[in-house]
């Protein structure tokens, strides 16, 4: 059928262009949608497990020292609000999910007293 286009199961189609209910873009997972040639345009964001590696150099309270390297991994929700904000940050280059550096990542509180910049 000519306009239907159909998602990938492990991806977000993201329909832009038209009327949106509050949001920039229709968020479709899990089903095909019709999109209308050249009024529309079609992205496609990944929902797969993606991996970035991290490495810091931290300083504990006692003044020591530490070079710490972490793989992380990490998926954008299933939730359109998720999916929406992953759309609005890396859908232009998706290569970018993997870099990670440290003012992207939120460290849990107990972990505050032994971090510190240097």
């Amino acid at each position: 059928m000519f306009g239907y286009r159909v998602p990938a199961p492990d991806q977000a189609m993201l329909i832009s262009g038209g009327k949106s209910s509050g949001t920039p873009f229709r968020v479709v997972t899990g089903h095909g949608a019709y999109v209308m040639p050249f009024i529309r345009k079609v992205r496609f964001l990944t929902l797969a497990m993606c991996e970035a590696e991290v490495e810091e150099t931290c300083v504990t309270q006692q003044g020591i020292s530490l070079n710490v390297r972490a793989v992380i991994a990490f998926k954008v929700g299933n939730d359109a609000e998720s999916i929406v904000n992953a759309g609005q940050r890396f859908l232009s280059d998706q290569s970018q999910m993997s870099r990670v550096n440290r003012t992207d990542l939120r460290w849990p509180p107990a972990l505050d007293h032994w971090i510190d910049d240097r």
